[in-house]
């Protein structure tokens, strides 16, 4: 199943995820928020630039149907 997963257009798709990530990394930056790190398919942001601290803004992103798989301290 896997394999024919991957055989079937996988890297298209990837690529294609990729780029609307890397825009929606562009489009926040735009916008003011501070991103840390680097890995294509993730978008970190530093929330205490913003009064927030990692898990209240993932509470207030909660409210909006954005839930997150980390939250830290100071960024999310």
């Amino acid at each position: 199943m896997a394999n024919k997963i991957l055989s079937e257009g996988y890297a298209q798709r990837l690529r294609d995820k990729t780029s609307e990530v890397d825009s929606l990394k562009s489009t926040l930056q735009k916008g003011g928020f501070t991103l840390i790190g680097n890995e294509s398919m993730k978008i970190s942001i530093s929330a205490k630039h913003y009064g927030y601290d990692g898990t209240s803004l993932a509470a207030l992103l909660a409210k909006d149907g954005i839930y997150l798989c980390f939250k830290k301290r100071g960024w999310t």
